[in-house]
């Protein structure tokens, strides 16, 4: 096997590069423009990072105000199942909770406590103080945006405490 040189392995390197960020952008214009087609004039998608800042007014408008912030963890759940668990369920739960009655659902959130398992490769975990802070912030700016109601869905139990000490009344 030959070498190449150094500058030939750069283009190619940067070619490829450049190769998959166009067919990136292209696969996503191509998903927006599904999400145009498929959800229409008619019927607005739940998902907020979906909705553009015009169907995002008209989606506040739809829903009255309510937003789910569905509240996960990323932690090791086994050596079967992925380390996203809690945020792929919570999130499919609030996104099927949503076809009832319309309401927009916040991106996945998972800036969550779970000390216990740090040592777990994977696991993601946050000080006290920062998930507060993060947690008010997030509430505070959905609230900006015309969520009046914010319903933090959660899906992992030891959230409860820093549920608990958000400050009352953020969102109106």
């Amino acid at each position: 096997m030959t070498s190449m040189p150094g500058s030939v392995r750069m283009r190619s390197f940067l070619g490829g590069l450049k190769k998959c960020f166009i067919e990136q952008f292209w696969r996503s214009h191509c998903y927006l423009w599904q999400l145009h087609t498929r959800y229409g004039q008619s019927k607005l998608s739940p998902k907020w990072e979906e909705l553009t800042a015009g169907d995002f007014r008209q989606g506040i408008q739809q829903s009255k105000g309510v937003c789910l912030l569905p509240f996960g963890i990323l932690e090791k759940h086994g050596p079967h199942l992925p380390l996203g668990t809690d945020l792929l369920n919570v999130r499919y739960a609030s996104l099927h909770a949503v076809d009832q009655e319309y309401a927009i659902v916040f991106p996945e959130y998972y800036f969550g406590q779970i000390f216990e398992a740090k040592h777990e490769p994977g696991t993601v975990a946050y000080s006290m103080e920062l998930q507060l802070r993060l947690l008010q912030e997030t509430a505070d700016e959905m609230a900006r945006n015309g969520c009046k109601k914010v319903i933090i869905v959660n899906g992992h139990g030891w959230q409860r405490k820093p549920l608990a000490l958000l400050r009352p009344g953020t969102t109106g």
